[in-house]
């Protein structure tokens, strides 16, 4: 779908600079940090 395309360059550039990221809040840390801070899902 083309809504998500919006969020590859975030992911690539958290992937390539994971020091870079900035969490929201700390809690978000261990939820987000495979993803590289970006929220992903799968609707069904």
């Amino acid at each position: 779908r083309p809504g998500p395309m919006d969020f590859i360059p975030k992911y690539i550039e958290g992937k390539n600079n994971q020091d870079n990221i900035q969490y929201d809040c700390k809690e978000l840390e261990p939820i987000l940090a495979p993803t590289y801070g970006c929220i992903v899902y799968q609707e069904q």
